[in-house]
């Protein structure tokens, strides 16, 4: 009866604001099981895998034209190998999604699309690497590295499009109003605003039940934080899920040592002791100076849950592939482009006087100084006139930008739009000072001004792209600007790599240029 009255009151029909919504639409909810996420994910990526598959067995062996390209070799494993080869991949692939906690409901609704599309990268190149291993080891088994890769590409292509439908589909629920995960947060009136509005902004159909304090003086002061009301203490609990029933525990810990109130202490303790009684999950955000740190290493010493957080910069290999993929990447691209890059030059030196190259000096890992290089694009005394265009004692922060800047040349501002200013940059990745993704390098005089958070994105080696500069084009905000670099360094690798990238391709086919 509790698991039936539980998953009734998931989908109520009202909003967080209290709107009803339509019928049909809840029930075409219903319908679908979105209640019941986990399972479909695993049933929606258990057959998109196998489908993948399938495809790139039919697109190896089926089709004539890519037969007669690729001659298959004598001796080709039957149909059955193959089906036991994707059947091991896919089992694998869904394992690892698990193990990374993508398949978890309530929390779904919480993480971004970027990070899912990171876990099914990192899933699909993990499985793809244990049955190449594997295939290796069974010598007898050929099996066609054609249909790896296809199978590869096939199956990433199909659990991607999968992942940004449900997304869309759950922010247009979360738009009707249609409430499937009801959420209440655990804190202090210090630290709930900030994570109320960050999961506000997620829009979809999560909703924020209420807030839930660790003391009764909090409740005196105000009736609601953030807009959202005050439902009680944490001793409240029993009561709060009979009066305003939740599938969703949300407990930031905020350095409180709860041991030293052992009152407060039972009530935690019952209010797990609760959530688990009704299967409901119970996520703790620990105390964080939202520093560069990786997301988290679980563990336990003599059985207390641990979460370890580690210097994100600390992870060697990831480091040094980066390093031997960035000197072959900028090698190349410098040889391959050179008939370009000698056209540019030519078009700078006859279009504006001054120097071909622009040089600055910046700040790299960990404070250090370098000269930077890029392809001029404005005039050649652009410095001097910066005073004249920008009130620095106005500014709130030491960051600008200047809408239709006179200081730009007209080819100047072809290469801003299409990213080609920053191609010299490609001397600095070789010489180690930059790499070709990471936080952008900064002024020595901006870095002065840094307060110590601010300080935590040297803890990167600057990038000629990067995720601040494809998230926040044209945001004058340093704060937000940081906000996007630490995000980045708590969440780099190979797969967000490959996105990153993918999206600097796109702002250059766009023109929007690389800010």
């Amino acid at each position: 009866m509790d698991a039936l009255h539980s998953a009734e009151s998931i989908c109520q029909r009202y909003s967080g604001a209290g709107e009803t919504v339509d019928t049909k639409s809840e029930r075409l909810a219903r319908a679908l099981l979105w209640q019941h996420r986990s399972l479909l994910l695993v049933a929606t990526d258990v057959v998109l895998v196998a489908m993948g598959c399938w495809l790139a067995h039919t697109v190896r062996f089926d089709i004539t034209p890519l037969e007669q390209l690729l001659p298959i070799v004598p001796h080709v494993p039957n149909a059955v190998v193959y089906f036991l080869l994707s059947a091991f991949m896919t089992v694998t692939w869904v394992l690892l999604i698990w193990k990374d906690g993508g398949y978890q409901a309530c929390l779904y609704c919480m993480v971004p699309l970027n990070d899912q599309l990171v876990t099914v990268l990192k899933s699909a190149v993990i499985a793809a690497g244990i049955s190449i291993s594997i295939l290796f080891l069974v010598r007898p088994m050929m099996v066609s590295r054609v249909f790896l890769l296809f199978a590869l590409v096939f199956a990433i292509g199909l659990t991607t499009l999968s992942r940004v439908a449900l997304v869309m589909f759950d922010r247009w629920m979360g738009a009707r109003g249609i409430v499937l995960n009801r959420l209440i947060i655990v804190g202090t009136s210090v630290t709930l605003p900030t994570l109320v509005d960050r999961l506000r902004e997620m829009r979809t159909s999560l909703r924020i039940a209420g807030l839930v304090c660790f003391h009764s003086e909090e409740m005196h002061t105000s009736s609601s934080i953030a807009g959202l009301p005050l439902l009680g203490t944490i001793g409240d609990i029993s009561r709060i899920y009979e009066e305003n029933p939740f599938n969703g525990v949300l407990f930031v810990a905020n350095g409180h040592d709860f041991g030293c109130n052992p009152e407060l202490k039972e009530s935690i303790i019952a209010a797990i002791n609760l959530c688990e009684l009704h299967g409901i999950p119970f996520y703790i955000v620990p105390h964080s100076l939202d520093v560069a740190v990786s997301r988290h290493e679980m563990g336990s010493i003599y059985g207390s849950p641990v979460i370890e957080i580690r210097d994100a910069s600390r992870h060697t290999l990831y480091k040094w592939v980066k390093r031997v993929t960035d000197v072959i990447v900028a090698a190349l691209l410098l040889i391959i482009g050179l008939p370009l890059w000698l056209f540019i030059i030519t078009g700078i030196k006859f279009t504006s006087r001054g120097p071909v190259f622009f040089t600055q000096e910046r700040v790299g890992l960990n404070g250090r100084l370098f000269r930077m290089f890029k392809f001029r694009t404005m005039v050649q005394d652009a410095e001097d006139r910066l005073d004249k265009l920008v009130d620095f004692d106005s500014l709130e922060e030491p960051v600008f930008k200047i809408e239709n800047d006179p200081r730009v040349t007209r080819l100047g501002r072809f290469l801003r739009r299409t990213g080609l200013d920053e191609i010299p940059q490609l001397w600095n990745v070789l010489k180690g000072e930059m790499s070709i993704i990471g936080p952008r390098p900064e002024q020595a005089d901006l870095v002065e001004r840094y307060n110590v958070w601010q300080r935590r994105r040297l803890k990167g080696v600057p990038g000629i792209t990067g995720y601040q500069q494809v998230m926040s084009r044209g945001v004058p905000c340093l704060s937000q600007r940081i906000d996007y670099d630490l995000y980045y360094l708590k969440h780099q690798s190979f797969a967000l790599d490959v996105l990153i990238l993918l999206k600097t391709v796109g702002v250059v086919f766009r023109g929007d240029g690389i800010q």
